[in-house]
């Protein structure tokens, strides 16, 4: 993984609650300049490449896991000394939690023997980048992600919501019960089978008479 300094979220936090001086952190090109690296170099058999962003490291490692059917364990202590100093003193402060929300960092899944041509890259490129977990054989229960805190391995267990960053995020709060929680997904279901229905609608209207 990459460093991070954020990006909307961050600079929504620090516009809100008043450390405005970490607004310039977020004003970087590094996680450009991380991929353009990897890319220019040629570097092939990587297996997947993302931008840690809403929902953070917790809601990206369970979803990559969950889709690839693998176990992913990483370093709490490694990835808390690619978080910007600043932000994450903001975010301690703050008592927002850094693992749930948007850190605009790049993390990268590869092989062992592809790791050191990514880091060796990417660092030429003037950008901080370390080895934060590695990868394990799912349980019989399907993917997941585990974190190392202090030598002992737990679940890396999504929220329902990121991280409450704002006085009314931190209203409303980041769980919900089992019921409200099988509400919620039944609307999001619902939201997302209404929105592929008009996107069949309006491109039968562009394949018709919406083209001429």
């Amino acid at each position: 993984m990459t460093e991070g300094a954020g990006g909307g979220t961050i600079s929504t936090t620090a516009l809100y609650n008043g450390f405005y001086e970490v607004v310039r952190e977020t004003l970087n090109i590094k996680f450009i300049r991380a991929c353009e690296a990897i890319i220019n170099e040629g570097i092939s058999n990587i297996h997947t490449m993302t931008d840690v962003t809403n929902g953070g490291i917790r809601g990206d490692a369970n979803e990559i896991a969950k889709v690839a059917g693998v176990k992913l364990v990483l370093y709490e202590d490694k990835i808390r000394e690619l978080v910007n100093k600043k932000v994450l003193d903001m975010l301690n402060r703050l008592k927002i939690d850094y693992l749930g929300v948007s850190l605009d960092a790049l993390l990268v899944i590869c092989p062992e023997d592809v790791a050191a041509c990514v880091r060796e890259a990417v660092e030429r490129a003037g950008v901080k980048i370390s080895e934060v977990g590695f990868v394990e054989e799912a349980s019989s229960q399907g993917g997941s992600a585990e974190i190392v805190v202090g030598g002992e391995r737990n679940p890396l267990v999504p929220k329902f919501r990121e991280s409450a960053y704002t006085p009314l995020k931190k209203v409303v709060g980041e769980s919900v019960s089992d019921a409200e929680f099988e509400e919620m997904a039944r609307r999001v279901e619902l939201a997302a089978k209404s929105a592929r229905a008009k996107k069949e609608r309006v491109k039968k209207w562009l394949l018709s008479e919406g083209a001429k």
